[in-house]
C-alpha cells in the first residue's frame, strides 16, 4: 500500500492525541499474552519481571475443544504472524512512529528507519490514490475475516475485535478524508509541533540525526499539509473564519520570538549537555544544525501556514459543525464511535448524556435544598478547595500518596518508575486547554513513564494526577504491559476505554482525599457533580453542533434552559467543538460506559462485589471497544454470583 505523507501526518496527530492525554511471529505464553518466537528472550528482558501481577499467574484462557488442537495452534501462529507484520509496517512507516513505539528494533526484528515523515508521491490527492488506500483497508478486513474467531483464545479474540474495529472506522473516516483537519486549533500541527520535538526520545547518536532530519524536513511535510488545506477549501470543508483566526494567532504566538531565541533551541542544547555519547565537537555541530533547521525549515513552515490561512480565510463554505459539509455526518459517526469506544450511535449517546445531565442536576439541587450550608461552602471555596495540596506537595509526592491510597482497591503492581515535571513555560499557552498529559512509553521500555503538567492549570493536582498517573493512565498502561499483549494492541487509540478509565479512576480517587471540613463528604459529591455536568455539557453540545446542526444561538438557549449562562464563552465553545469534533466524547461518554459497567456489577453482585476483582477484569482486557469489554464484565459477574 502507498503511504501518503499527509496521511502519515494525520495519523501522527492521532498518536499525539492519545500520548498527550491527556495506541508482533508469535505463540501464546499460556496466559493469553504475547511472546514472539523470534524475539521472546530480548523482549522479556526489556519488560523485566518487576511488573508481575495476578493477571500473569492465572490461566484463564479457554480454547474450544471442538476444534482440532493442531488447527487451533496453526491458526494462532498465523494470526500472530499477521499481527506481527501489521505492527512492523506501522512502526517503520515513519521515524516518529518508530520513536514512539520502539526503543530497540532488534526486539521486533526491525531496523530503525532513517529520518522520514513517510513516503509521498504525486498521487496524494487523486481519486485513484484515495481508492488505493480504501482498497488496502478492504484487503485487511478480508484477511482478518479469514481467521476463525471461535478457535481463538480470549486474548486473541480481543485483539481480533480491536483490529476489526480500527479498520471499520478508519475506513469510514478515510472515505470522507477531507472532513479531517491537520491544522485544527486543538489537535493540529501548529499546536503540537513543539510538543512532538520536546518529547522526542533520544538514546544515541542515530536518534539525534533522526531528530534533526525530521526537523529539517518539516517544510516538505507542511507543504503537503498546505496543499491538503487548499483542497479542503475547494471541496467546501475548510475551517470557519473564527477557527482560521485562532490558528493564525497560534502562528503569530509561535513566531513572536526570533528563531535563535525559540525555546526549542534552549531545550535541545540542554539535552545535548546530557548526552554522554557525544563529543564536545559533536555537540557544537548538532547545536548549530538545530538552530539552522529551526530558522530554515520550522519558521518558514509556520509562516507559510499563516499566509495560506490568511489567503483562504473567508473562502470556507461553512461556519458551523461537521454536519454542514458533504460527508460530515458519516465522518462524525465513525469519529464518535472511535472517541467513545462504542458503536451505540449519535442518538443513543445523546440520550445517555441527556439523562445523566438531568440526573446530576437533580442530585446537585437536592443537596442545595437539603444541605444549603454545605452547598454554599462548596461554591464559596470552589477555587481553593485543593489549595493545600497544590501548594504544599510536589507532583511526585501527590502521585506517591495516591499509589498508597489506592492499593487495596486495585491490583498491586509494585513501584512504577516515572518522571513528572512541568512542561517548558513557553508551551503553556501553546498547549491551549491541555491541563496535563501522560506520555505513553515505547512497547519495550516500560520504565520510561512521563507525566507533564501545564503550569497555566497547576490547580486541582490531586484530581489531575490521579487521572494521568495512579490509578489513571500510567497505572492502566503499566498493568497492560504486565500482561505482555501483542504489540499491535498498543498502536491504535481506544480512547473510550483509556479516557473512560482515567476519568472513572480520577473520580474514585477523590474519595481518598480529606478536605478537612465538616462538609467533607458533601464537598466530594459536589466536586464530582460539577465535573460530570461539565463533561455532559461538552459531550451534548459536541453532538448537537457536529451532528444535529446547532448554532451558537442554540447553545445559548440550551444553557439558559439549564439555568447556566455561558455568555461570550458560548461562541468559543462552538468554535472549539467545530474545530475538533468528538474531542470530549471519550471523557464524557467513555466515562459513563465505564461507570455503567461498575454500576451493573455492583447491582447484580450486591455484597459479593469486590472493587479489586472488578478492576482486574477491566484491566485484564486492556484497551478495547465496549462491545468487547461488556461481555467480559458479564462473565465476571456470572462467575462471582
Amino acid at each position: 500500500m502507498k503511504r501518503k505523507k499527509i496521511i502519515s501526518g494525520i495519523l501522527i496527530l492521532s498518536i499525539i492525541a492519545s500520548l498527550a492525554a491527556c495506541g508482533r511471529e508469535a505463540v501464546s505464553d499460556g496466559r493469553g499474552g504475547y511472546e514472539s518466537k523470534n524475539i521472546k528472550e530480548n523482549l522479556s528482558e526489556s519488560l523485566g519481571d518487576e511488573y508481575t501481577t495476578e493477571a500473569d499467574t492465572e490461566d484463564d484462557t479457554e480454547t474450544p475443544d471442538t476444534y482440532d488442537p493442531e488447527l487451533v495452534a496453526a491458526q494462532k501462529e498465523e494470526f500472530h504472524s499477521y499481527c506481527d507484520a501489521w505492527f512492523k509496517e506501522y512502526v517503520t512507516s515513519n521515524s516518529y512512529n518508530y520513536n514512539v513505539y520502539i526503543k530497540d528494533g532488534s526486539n521486533f526484528g526491525v531496523e530503525k528507519p532513517t529520518a522520514t515523515w513517510g513516503d509521498s508521491d504525486e498521487d496524494d490527492y487523486t481519486e485513484e490514490g484515495v481508492k488505493e488506500i480504501l482498497e488496502s483497508y478492504d484487503e485487511k478486513i478480508e484477511k482478518l475475516g479469514e481467521f476463525n474467531k471461535d478457535m481463538m483464545d480470549n486474548e486473541d479474540k480481543i485483539t481480533y475485535d480491536y483490529l476489526l474495529n480500527y479498520l471499520k472506522h478508519n475506513k469510514g473516516l478515510y472515505e470522507n478524508n477531507y472532513c479531517s483537519d491537520p491544522l485544527s486549533r486543538g489537535n493540529g500541527w501548529v499546536a503540537n509541533v513543539s510538543l512532538i520535538f520536546t518529547d522526542f526520545r533520544i538514546d544515541d547518536k542515530d536518534d539525534v540525526e533522526i531528530y534533526l532530519g525530521l526537523l529539517e524536513d518539516l517544510d516538505v511535510l507542511f507543504d503537503e499539509i498546505i496543499e491538503f488545506e487548499k483542497k479542503k477549501s475547494e471541496k467546501g470543508t475548510f475551517m470557519s473564519d473564527n477557527n482560521c483566526d485562532a490558528v493564525i494567532k497560534q502562528c503569530d504566538d509561535f513566531l513572536k520570538e526570533k528563531p535563535e531565541n525559540h525555546f526549542l533551541v534552549e531545550v535541545f542544547d540542554n539535552r545535548l549537555k546530557e548526552m554522554d555519547f557525544l563529543t564536545d565537537a559533536e555537540r557544537t555541530a548538532y547545536s548549530k544544525r538545530n538552530k539552522e533547521a529551526i530558522k530554515n525549515a520550522l519558521y518558514p513552515s509556520i509562516e507559510k501556514v499563516k499566509k495560506t490561512l490568511t489567503d483562504l480565510k473567508g473562502k470556507g463554505a461553512h461556519q458551523g459543525g461537521l454536519c454542514e459539509v458533504d460527508g460530515g455526518t458519516d465522518y462524525y459517526e465513525h469519529l464518535l464511535a472511535m472517541r467513545c469506544g462504542s458503536d451505540m450511535g449519535p442518538d443513543a449517546v445523546r440520550d445517555l448524556l441527556t439523562a445523566k445531565m438531568q440526573e446530576h442536576i437533580t442530585e446537585m439541587m437536592t443537596i442545595a435544598y437539603s444541605n444549603p450550608e454545605a452547598y454554599e461552602y462548596y461554591h464559596d471555596n470552589r477555587d481553593t478547595l485543593w489549595e493545600e495540596v497544590d501548594k504544599k506537595m510536589e507532583p511526585s509526592e501527590i502521585i506517591d500518596e495516591l499509589a498508597s491510597c489506592v492499593k487495596n482497591d486495585y491490583p498491586d503492581l509494585g513501584t512504577i518508575p516515572y518522571d513528572v515535571a512541568y512542561v517548558d513555560e513557553a508551551l503553556w499557552d501553546i498547549m491551549e486547554g491541555s491541563v496535563a498529559y501522560y506520555h505513553f512509553h515505547a512497547v519495550d521500555d516500560p520504565d520510561t513513564n512521563i507525566i507533564r503538567v501545564n503550569g497555566n492549570y497547576a490547580k486541582d493536582l490531586w484530581s489531575t494526577l490521579a487521572h494521568e498517573g495512579i490509578p489513571g493512565h500510567m497505572y492502566q498502561n503499566a498493568y497492560f504491559d504486565s500482561k505482555k499483549p501483542h504489540p499491535v494492541r498498543r498502536i491504535y487509540n481506544q480512547l473510550g476505554y483509556m479516557e473512560g478509565w482515567a476519568v472513572y479512576s480520577q473520580y474514585r480517587s477523590i474519595d481518598y482525599y480529606d478536605f478537612d471540613s465538616i462538609y467533607n463528604e458533601t464537598i466530594k459529591k459536589l466536586y464530582k457533580l460539577d465535573n460530570q455536568i461539565n463533561y455532559c455539557l461538552l459531550g451534548i453540545c459536541d453532538l448537537e453542533v457536529n451532528y444535529y446542526g446547532w448554532s451558537v444561538e442554540d447553545i445559548d438557549n440550551y444553557m439558559t434552559t439549564l439555568g447556566f449562562s455561558g455568555g461570550d464563552g458560548n461562541q468559543d465553545l462552538f468554535d472549539t467543538l467545530a474545530a475538533d469534533p468528538g474531542i470530549y466524547q471519550s471523557y464524557s461518554t467513555g466515562y459513563y460506559l465505564m461507570q455503567g459497567l461498575r454500576d451493573k456489577a455492583e447491582t447484580e453482585l450486591g455484597d459479593k462485589f469486590n472493587a479489586r476483582e472488578f478492576h482486574k477484569t477491566i484491566l485484564d482486557a486492556g484497551p478495547c471497544p465496549y462491545e468487547t469489554l461488556t461481555p467480559l464484565v458479564e462473565q465476571y459477574i456470572k462467575e462471582h454470583k
